[in-house]
């Protein structure tokens, strides 16, 4: 059922994305941050839809003015400088092979990343880009914040299955990103219910942040929310209201939890932890050593 949910959404958007290469750019955003095929059971499971809408929103911009220079800004051009440098490093790699096919997994990604600039022109868009990018990832979020407080905290949260989220670290750092995100959407509402129904998810995706198990992520979160808090504007009202929601949340979970947190303080007794760091030091000392070979 849910395969073919899916399929009636995808095929009359594919169609679509012909005449207006902008919805494929929002469908690709769509398939590939959310990954819903992930959470089907059938022939769409393993279905190349991100390719598919790549090759429509393709075909759709040789036909259509709907577009523009990527070239826009900074960040693009300092982009493309950054991928120039990939190509030279796998080049170059210590390791050709392995190497070349992350290079190709980060071109495909880096070839859409552009496409989008091109496509994305006035503020309405960008909107529209941000609530479906932001709200793609912000459902396993809220699932997960719903997930942590059912299970009282016991299990981990993960993402689908196949995606690059699918790790609990990765999802729970993924989330740290889009709790900000989410305060910015918050502030291009104007219904009340809107705008507390926005907070009601940010509260959940720190829960599920919680839920991940993710020492580092907890460091990373509690940062996050400073920042927010410090730029804010009512911070009395922020601080009382980040305090007591954290304390509620932090007071929810289980002693596993607790007990495995307080491993931060004698991180250099664990193996995964200290694993990280030596990693961090090799790359370190491999970029001192050989500049361009950095992999």
């Amino acid at each position: 059922m849910r395969d073919i949910l899916l399929l009636l959404v995808l095929a009359p958007g594919c169609i679509v994305t012909l005449r207006f290469p902008f919805v494929g750019a929002i469908l690709w955003t769509w398939i590939s941050i959310m990954n819903p095929h992930r959470l089907t059971y059938g022939f769409m499971f393993d279905a190349p839809l991100a390719q598919l809408i790549a090759l429509c929103i393709l075909i759709g911009m040789l036909s259509s003015k709907e577009r523009r220079s990527p070239f826009i800004g900074a960040p693009i051009t300092w982009l493309v400088v950054f991928i120039v440098w990939m190509c030279l490093t796998t080049a170059l790699a210590l390791y050709p092979e392995p190497s070349f096919l992350q290079l190709q997994k980060i071109l495909k990604i880096d070839l859409m990343v552009l496409v989008s600039a091109m496509l994305i022109r006035t503020r309405r868009e960008m909107l529209v880009f941000t609530w479906v990018m932001t709200m793609s990832l912000a459902f396993y979020g809220i699932k997960g914040g719903i997930f942590t407080l059912l299970s009282g905290g016991g299990s981990r949260v993960y993402g689908p299955s196949g995606s690059y989220v699918e790790d609990n670290n990765a999802l729970a750092a993924a989330l740290v990103i889009v709790v900000p995100m989410l305060r910015f959407l918050q502030t291009t509402l104007t219904n009340a219910r809107y705008r507390l129904a926005m907070t009601g998810a940010m509260l959940l995706c720190c829960v599920s942040i919680l839920g991940s198990q993710s020492r580092r992520t907890l460091l990373a979160v509690s940062s996050m929310l400073t920042v927010m808090w410090w730029r804010g504007r009512n911070k009395i009202i922020t601080a009382a209201l980040v305090l007591s929601c954290g304390a509620a949340a932090l007071s929810f979970m289980p002693p596993e939890w607790w007990a495995r947190m307080h491993t931060i303080e004698t991180y250099e007794e664990d193996r995964s932890a200290m694993g990280r760091i030596h990693a961090w030091s090799m790359a370190v000392n491999l970029a001192k050593d050989r500049l361009v070979v950095a992999r």
